[in-house]
């Protein structure tokens, strides 16, 4: 079964076209585009009808400690002060936690026309601050958000070997740098 939806402009690969019937099927995805068409029954969209966007770079568990970082402090701010923050938050967050603010983020990026999430996410320890037995928990529950909400999201394998950044400050997730790459 598929749905009709009729767009006076549209933005297609090919530019700008006018009098556009998209055709959806049941699972969402695009079986026809046909400029210069006539609406028929179609359900009519208002506006222009644009490209979803992905966002390329994100951090869902940051949603959390939105606000939370710009606290004044007696100690000058730097990205250091600002990873202890971070990592203070973290330090709290479980596999459900972080599942349930993926969720409402991508239901909200969904809200402002993304379309597909990257994401990146460096937490393979629980509260008591040992490494989840299996390395993908917390993976898991953000792939689980993301279908949850309806929102794409890519695999993208992602390895450090080094922490050049780290020469002046403590590592605090260690085992992310000496874990095997084929962990990643």
């Amino acid at each position: 079964m598929t749905h009709c939806y009729f767009a006076d402009h549209a933005l297609l690969p090919t530019g700008w076209a006018s009098q556009v019937l998209f055709e959806v099927d049941a699972t969402g995805m695009l079986v026809s585009v046909l400029p210069n068409s006539s609406p028929g029954n179609a359900e009519r969209l208002a506006g222009a009808a644009l490209p979803g966007m992905p966002n390329l770079h994100s951090h869902a568990f940051q949603r959390a400690m939105a606000g939370l970082a710009e606290m004044g402090s007696t100690q000058p701010d730097s990205f250091w002060s600002w990873r202890d923050r971070m990592y203070g938050l973290v330090d709290r967050l479980t596999p459900d936690q972080v599942g349930t603010i993926a969720q409402a983020l991508y239901v909200d990026m969904l809200k402002g026309g993304y379309t597909q999430v990257s994401e990146f996410h460096y937490l393979h320890h629980d509260i008591s601050g040992k490494a989840h037995r299996d390395p993908a928990e917390m993976a898991w529950a953000i792939s689980q958000a993301a279908e949850r909400s309806g929102i794409a999201l890519p695999c993208c394998r992602c390895f450090t070997p080094t922490a050049a950044l780290a020469a002046s400050h403590p590592i605090r997730d260690k085992d992310a740098l000496s874990m095997p790459s084929q962990t990643f």
